[in-house]
């Protein structure tokens, strides 16, 4: 028996029913991150799905992803700190939200030295002078 037997019999309507059950889900991956003070979150949509039949809303701590025509929930992506406003931005294979965060965000800190003025360097090249002309004495 050849493999080709096994599928001569089928009919193409039961194959049809077989694969509609296998829907794919709209949304295929979702990054989150931080940028700067912004809380960002990148939804990249399955193929077919129009990245303009999406809309954001915001529940509490959950950002819900719906379809603009029903309000049928495609995705929730939960906060971990609150945020203000989302903006939304659609791209041709999914959509960017950016939303500033309401608490306080962490800054970063860059390390420096402050500039040394003129008296402090007179000041410490006579010092380095006075005690080279001690040296001597002191031994």
């Amino acid at each position: 028996m050849r493999v080709t037997d096994v599928f001569a019999g089928t009919d193409e309507r039961i194959d049809e029913h077989l694969w509609a059950q296998f829907e794919a889900e709209p949304v295929a991956r979702v990054d989150s991150g931080r940028f700067g003070g912004d809380l960002v979150v990148e939804v990249e949509l399955a193929p077919g799905v129009d990245p303009r039949g999406v809309v954001v809303l915001r529940e509490g701590d959950t950002l819900v992803l719906a379809r603009s025509a029903d309000r049928a929930p495609l995705c929730r992506v939960d906060l971990d700190a609150p945020i203000g406003r989302p903006t939304l931005r659609r791209g041709t294979g999914g959509l960017t939200v950016t939303a500033p965060l309401t608490a306080p965000a962490p800054v970063a800190i860059l390390p420096g030295l402050r500039p040394v003025s003129r008296s402090t360097g007179v000041r410490a090249a006579l010092a380095r002078l006075a005690a080279r002309l001690r040296a001597p004495f002191t031994r």
